[in-house]
């Protein structure tokens, strides 16, 4: 909504969201599930990432461990996402070096 008021020469989004109400929280809306699908997206591609090396370690014969597979990473550092830790949590299991 920031954007939208300085769009308009407005200096606070007060005014906006006092004579536009409806239109401000549909504004808002949609920029909450833009930013929830590029982050379910992001979190997806890593999870794709991370098997790819994966397989790739276990084909090498190679343990799958999260501090090997990071340095596989184009986000080295991503490797500590909850969702990330999972993947690999899952992939391993699924390698067999997991019960």
């Amino acid at each position: 909504m920031q954007e939208v008021a300085k769009r308009f020469g407005k200096k606070s989004v007060h005014s906006l969201d006092k004579h536009f109400p409806d239109l401000c929280s549909a504004i808002s809306a949609r920029y909450a599930n833009y930013r929830q699908e590029s982050r379910t997206k992001r979190v997806e591609k890593l999870r794709q990432e991370v098997r790819k090396v994966a397989f790739h370690l276990h084909s090498e014969e190679i343990e799958p461990t999260a501090s090997r597979i990071s340095v596989f990473l184009k986000s080295p550092g991503s490797i500590l996402q909850k969702e990330v830790v999972e993947a690999v949590c899952e992939v391993r299991r699924e390698l067999g070096w997991e019960k």
